[in-house]
């Protein structure tokens, strides 16, 4: 800043102290002439009005240059200031009328920006963070009212209320020694605020009650917003927005949306179906949406897009898209194809990259801490997790037992120790094995502790400490065997021989002698799903390679899926019944352990392991040893028709990219036979 500055500063100042001085000197002066019995004269009153509007204008002219100096400042980058030494300064970018849309965000602020002083600044706040509690806050829906009581009272647990101010710990009104429980109908997450609130004397009757019930395993979240029910359209909308919006697709350029609540999704019957209706306008998805479901109204009109389900033959006058393409038929194209089979050298080498090794580390930290994490959950307090409910709790007080209970027990302070005693082995078990992926010989039972304990300044504040021990808990053991993918993987290789000595025999037939007595296309069909499934194994396996080079966090969570997926699907490669069995129930457990982060491997797994499934029914075949007959050729061909577009899908884009080069080329035999 200037000196300029200063001056200015300098000079009101001055002005201010000449113009306080002036008018003390006329309060005086009437003052004396009041004593001594002299009359006001008009003169006295105009002498004071004016000195009062100079003093008004001094007030109101200060303050104005203040707030311009501030704007000023603020506006111009320059620098502020504090005891004549600068400590932060900022130049701020110029304004435009456009929008940053680079950064895909919305922001209404003309421009926003900060700047950290380079110097240390002494600044205490009047309390710190271990002075503080939770002072304000709110939760969504139900959880409304509970949530800004408890949390205005310091209590604001985070799995349902959000805290919007801290600060120190409030005034709680008394315990009134109701003891509050959740409504009939409601879960967990209500517990601790019904049993908090009541005995402080709010009890809401839409939430909490005096009496306990069963607690409901809810299917879905508290804390899932609401989506359409039911819905309105007009004209060819009518019933399409009855149907779409009642189960959550209600675009509004088209319907009406008139009740909302949790998520009706209807199941996908044919999820190759393309619709529009027959008028040619836009339907806003609404005709694909219900025929996809089997709703396929008269508005609409069925479209035509290529699908591997439907019927490979074209007639002459057929004018579905496929059929107009004619590339040559030439089998040894796709025989071709198939020696792709040469990847398993790629597979060899993918294995043994140093990449892999690290990402398998990864991997198997990933599952290790994904075990830690849902043990602690199933033993929370509070609210209680599921695995309170297979132990009997017995507390200990000053070296004292007391009954046993059920778990959980605890208390809000003190000192003690609860005693765990697994009371149903066979419902544990089996609940950590078939909810959450987690084996026996992964859990051992030990001590877990909590220390909470005061500070001497902030027992001056009210603080209650809180050093309990929990023994006889379920943790995770100390060595989880966790499957290295690899192993699965050089189990599966051995088998792709007889899948090559098959591909060579059909070729002889086919190509060479001309002596195949079944159909050309059975054969092709058959071997290019084993060909095409190994295909996308490899690009799974060269993205987890591709991303062990990278360190972001985030990333390699990624990797947990590509592992998952291309074990999956070599899988059937194993041949033995035995074996392919015993190795999707391990994979089906990690799949389970690690929740959400294997959506995609979940769906692969699913379709790899059904009995009834098309993968499964070829690979029983295939995988022997020596020629397929005709008829064997037709019964897996068969199978593999049944296959729907979702399952083509799930299994990768490389399967599906492969897949499709296959059949187009189907297609121009099919037309040129």
């Amino acid at each position: 800043m200037s000196n300029n500055y200063i001056d200015e500063v300098t000079f009101v100042a001055i002005i201010w102290v000449c113009l306080t001085i002036t008018f003390f000197f006329v309060l005086i002066r009437l003052g004396l002439q009041y004593r001594i019995g002299h009359k006001w004269h008009t003169s006295d009153f105009l002498i004071l009005a004016a000195w009062l509007l100079y003093l008004g204008n001094g007030i109101i002219w200060t303050a104005v240059y203040k707030q311009m100096f501030i704007v000023y400042a603020l506006g111009s980058g320059d620098p502020q200031r504090r005891g004549g030494s600068t400590i932060a300064s900022i130049n701020g970018q110029s304004i435009s009328s456009g929008c940053a849309a680079t950064s895909n965000i919305e922001n209404w602020n003309a421009w926003v920006g900060s700047s950290m002083s380079s110097s240390t600044i002494s600044a205490t706040p009047t309390y710190s963070l271990d002075e503080e509690t939770c002072v304000e806050g709110w939760g969504s829906g139900n959880f409304e009212g509970l949530c800004e009581k408890s949390c205005g009272w310091g209590y604001c647990p985070m799995s349902a209320c959000l805290c919007t101010k801290l600060g120190p710990p409030p005034t709680v009104p008394s315990d009134t020694g109701v003891l509050g429980y959740l409504i009939s109908g409601e879960d967990a997450s209500y517990s601790g605020l019904c049993s908090f609130d009541c005995d402080h004397g709010y009890c809401p009757s839409t939430a909490c009650g005096t009496t306990e019930v069963a607690l409901t395993v809810p299917t879905v979240s508290d804390f899932t917003p609401s989506t359409c029910t039911s819905g309105e359209g007009s004209g060819d909308f009518e019933n399409l927005c009855a149907f779409g919006c009642a189960h959550g697709y209600c675009p509004i350029h088209a319907c009406t949306c008139t009740s909302t609540g949790n998520l009706d999704l209807s199941s996908i019957v044919n999820s190759t179906a393309t619709a529009g209706l027959t008028s040619g306008l836009d339907d806003y998805g609404l005709c694909s949406f219900a025929c996809e479901r089997d709703h396929c109204y008269d508005v609409c009109e069925v479209g035509g897009s290529y699908s591997a389900s439907e019927d490979y033959s074209c007639t002459d006058d057929d004018t579905r898209s496929w059929c107009a393409d004619s590339p040559p038929c030439d089998y040894n194209l796709t025989f071709a194809t198939l020696e792709d089979l040469n990847i398993v050298t790629n597979y060899t080498d993918i294995i043994e990259n140093n990449n892999y090794n690290k990402t398998f580390k990864y991997y198997k930290e990933f599952i290790q801490g994904n075990i830690t994490t849902s043990l602690t959950d199933l033993m929370d307090r509070e609210p209680a997790g599921a695995g309170n409910a297979y132990f009997s709790c017995t507390p200990q007080i000053y070296e004292v037992n007391r009954t046993t209970t059920s778990c959980p027990w605890y208390e809000d302070s003190g000192t003690f120790t609860v005693y765990y005693e697994l009371t149903n082995a066979t419902g544990e078990w089996t609940m950590l094995a078939d909810e959450y992926g987690i084996e026996e010989s992964w859990v051992r039972f030990g001590t877990s502790e909590l220390d909470e304990r005061c500070t001497p300044e902030m027992y001056k504040n009210g603080c209650l400490s809180l050093d309990a021990t929990s023994i006889g808990v379920p943790l995770k053991a100390d060595d989880v065997v966790i499957t290295d993918p690899r192993d699965i993987i050089a189990d599966a290789l051995p088998n792709l021989e007889n899948l090559k000595e098959g591909i060579l025999a059909a070729q002889i037939d086919m190509m060479l002698l001309g002596s195949w007595p079944g159909y050309s296309d059975d054969i092709i069909q058959t071997y290019s799903l084993a060909v095409t499934l190994l295909m996308q194994a490899v690009s799974s396996m060269q993205e987890v390679v591709q991303i062990g080079e990278v360190e972001e966090e985030a990333k390699k969570k990624e990797l947990i899926e590509d592992i998952l997926m291309a074990v999956l699907l070599v899988v059937p490669f194993l041949g033995d019944v035995d074996a392919i069995s015993d190795t999707f129930t391990g994979l089906a457990r990690i799949i389970t352990l690690v929740g959400d982060v294997s959506t995609a491997a979940y769906t692969v797994y699913s379709i790899v392991e059904d009995p009834d499934d098309a993968i499964a029914t070829i690979f029983e075949t295939l995988l022997l040893g020596g020629l397929r007959t005709p008829e064997e050729y037709e019964s897996m061909t068969a199978a593999r028709r049944e296959m729907s577009g979702d399952a083509i899908t799930a299994l990768g884009s490389v399967f599906k990219e492969k897949n499709t080069q296959i059949e187009d080329m189907l297609m121009s035999c099919i037309k040129a036979s």
